[in-house]
């Protein structure tokens, strides 16, 4: 067996009493633990020891792998031929014959768990030889809630061959036990027994209740007895959060989430359409600012202009005065027109931050003005039809003066230039008069 299986293993050890990779007495030395081996084989070794039970408690410590185990069978067909002749055929270094039953006992008493069997030699129950594949038993640490109320369910078997179901067993004869500790520096271990009785469930199968008290730990085993049954036990890793919880958080998140945000999304929106209105609100206030600034400016300006305007009637009027000294009846209704003329002028002012209202009286007066100057020198129709021509100007002027405050200063500039054209012409004219009033006077 051991040249086959050199033959495929990467890597093999031999242990025996001599002449081995590794020799020691099985019976009484500890198996080496070598951290590479992953299959045990031990071909016809169990009957050879003394103390079988010392060597599986080694190999059982020191390797959780698969083991293969080999032993000749008590019932073979070969050796009862041997005992019908009145003779016993063994090998004289034998100490032990192991049938089926007893070495699954053997195996299960120390702490091994028969994944299978097979017969070699022979017919099943009458072959030469047995085979067994066995593997370390396990605690195998389980996950319960801690400080809850749990419920675990069993089984019990015989406790001979660990296997079959203790169906006639009722739940009154089985007896449970907790050993429970927690983890820090204290080496504590608390045991009582359960506190509420198991409940059968189906033949062997049984439900035990676990109080909260019984579970308030961060290790608990559980261990159920009855006569005549292997002791079955169970342990337990707790925790304080388990699947459960989680679920239960997140649907409680769920149903939180789903309440809150489709408020949450409608507040949003309204903030969004509120900040949009306030927005726009924003920029028609700036908008109106910078309209409210132009027309401060329009105006200042067209104030300065209309000033200006008023300063060269102020100029028109003394001219006239002076021209006209020798008529001064006449002139003086004159005077009094173009007087009238200059506080209308002025009036435009207040004209241009008041409205239309202003600008139209304006206009009506300067209507006075010519139907006045006319009424007034008929007798020189020629000459005074050249005024009323320059006072009708000028009344287009202010007209123009009154436009210009509304849509800018463009049309005041336009303004300046005619009532300056306009006191050329009137300046013009009268000379031309006073040179035939000389005339006159002359004849």
């Amino acid at each position: 067996m051991h040249e086959l299986i050199v033959k495929v293993a990467e890597k093999t050890y031999g242990v025996d009493k001599q002449d081995a990779d590794i020799n020691i007495n099985l019976d009484k030395d500890q198996l080496p633990t070598l951290p590479d081996i992953n299959f045990v084989v031990c071909g016809e070794v169990i009957e050879h020891l003394s103390n079988p039970g010392f060597f599986l408690d080694g190999l059982n410590k020191s390797y959780k792998c698969p083991v293969l185990l080999t032993v000749p069978n008590a019932f073979s067909s070969v050796g009862a031929a041997h005992y019908m002749k009145g003779y016993e055929n063994v090998n004289t270094d034998h100490v032990a014959w192991y049938s089926w039953k007893t070495f699954t006992t053997l195996l299960t008493r120390h702490r091994f768990k028969v994944d299978a069997y097979w017969w070699y030699g022979g017919v099943p129950l009458f072959s030469e030889g047995l085979i067994f594949l066995a593997q370390a038993r396990r605690v195998r640490w389980q996950t319960s809630k801690k400080n809850a109320l749990n419920q675990i369910l069993f089984t019990m078997v015989d406790a001979t061959d660990f296997v079959s179901i203790e169906s006639t067993l009722g739940a009154a004869s089985v007896a449970g036990r907790f050993f429970g500790c927690n983890h820090g520096g204290s080496a504590a271990t608390t045991s009582g027994a359960l506190s509420k009785a198991c409940s059968l469930v189906h033949s062997g199968i049984f439900r035990q209740t676990i109080k909260a008290a019984e579970a308030n730990y961060d290790y608990v085993i559980y261990r159920f007895t009855a006569t005549g049954c292997a002791d079955q036990i169970y342990a337990f890793n707790t925790k304080t959060y388990d699947d459960t919880d989680t679920y239960s958080m997140l649907s409680d998140f769920y149903s939180d989430f789903g309440s809150r945000v489709p408020k949450a999304v409608a507040q949003a929106s309204n903030l969004l359409l509120m900040t949009s209105s306030l927005s726009d609100v924003y920029s028609a206030v700036l908008l109106t600012q910078s309209l409210a600034s132009d027309a401060h400016s329009a105006a200042a300006q067209a104030n300065s202009r209309v000033l200006l305007n008023q300063s060269m009637l102020s100029d028109i009027d003394s001219a006239i005065t002076s021209r006209f000294l020798i008529y001064t009846s006449d002139i003086s209704d004159i005077k009094s027109a173009l007087t009238a003329l200059s506080d209308a002028v002025s009036n435009a002012h207040s004209a241009a931050a008041e409205g239309s209202s202003r600008a139209l009286l304006n206009q009506s007066m300067l209507s006075d003005i010519d139907s006045a100057i006319t009424s007034r020198f008929l007798i020189y129709t020629s000459d005074i039809s050249d005024i009323k021509s320059a006072l009708t100007a000028l009344s287009d002027a202010v007209s123009n003066a009154y436009s210009a405050a509304v849509v800018g200063t463009s049309r005041i500039t336009l303004t300046q230039s005619m009532v300056s054209d306009l006191d050329s012409a009137l300046t013009s004219r009268f000379s031309d008069l006073n040179s035939f009033l000389g005339r006159l006077a002359y004849h």
